[in-house]
């Protein structure tokens, strides 16, 4: 199997690129995608390929390795929004969701938090179920998410820090600017002394968060 997932945006750019036949592209492509080497390929497939040489094959098999295909579902949301705004105050909307879309490839999961769920296309008929009920379930789903891969104390966005559990809006405010403040966390323990932050809520966020390089070995 390659490192790559056939689709048609992905078999459309490199046909561009390539100015080879769409049809023979998508046929490579599959073809690669279902483990067949371009030796193989050009020997015993030539009527799908149109009688493509290695040369060509390579060259197709490079752009789908480079390629990447990024969602931009919900991008347009996140432009006009009020965060986009305070992030990145220079830029259009448009060339704001080129950016939301860009920094999804480098990690989905900070970026993607900045956006309601329901805005990131979960399904067709998401909009048969109560709204009330679709955000809980939804935001259930994100916090798990969130809290499953961990956040760091001195990178994660207060987009993202308010989905870990036992955090909010206003303790994820809180959180960023003590760091902003007093500088990077040293250990998960200084939580304790930011207002608003009881044992309860310690407890409940501790284990979802990490402090690279903390001056606590078990951190």
């Amino acid at each position: 199997m390659s490192d790559f997932t056939p689709s048609w945006v992905l078999e459309e750019l490199i046909g561009e690129r390539t100015q080879l036949k769409q049809w023979a592209v998508k046929n490579v492509v599959q073809m690669l995608h279902d483990g067949a080497t371009i030796p193989f390929i050009a020997r015993y497939r030539k009527e799908q390929t149109g009688g493509m040489e290695v040369d060509k094959l390579r060259e197709i098999k490079n752009q789908a390795e480079e390629l990447n295909i990024v969602k931009e579902d919900g991008a347009s949301i996140y432009s006009c929004s009020d965060l986009a705004k305070a992030e990145l105050p220079d830029l259009d909307l448009t060339l704001r969701g080129a950016v939301s879309i860009a920094r999804r490839l480098l990690d989905p999961l900070a970026e993607l938090v900045k956006i309601e769920p329901k805005h990131i296309g979960v399904g067709q008929y998401q909009h048969d179920i109560p709204e009330s009920q679709l955000k809980v379930a939804l935001d259930s789903v994100v916090e798990e998410c969130v809290s499953f891969v961990g956040v760091d104390l001195n990178t994660g966005s207060e987009a993202l820090l308010r989905r870990v559990a036992g955090l909010n809006l206003t303790k994820a405010k809180s959180v960023v600017e003590r760091r902003e403040k007093k500088g990077p966390f040293t250990n998960r323990n200084q939580l304790k002394l930011i207002k608003g932050f009881g044992e309860k809520s310690f407890q409940q966020c501790a284990g979802f968060l990490r402090v690279n390089h903390s001056n606590f070995v078990v951190e």
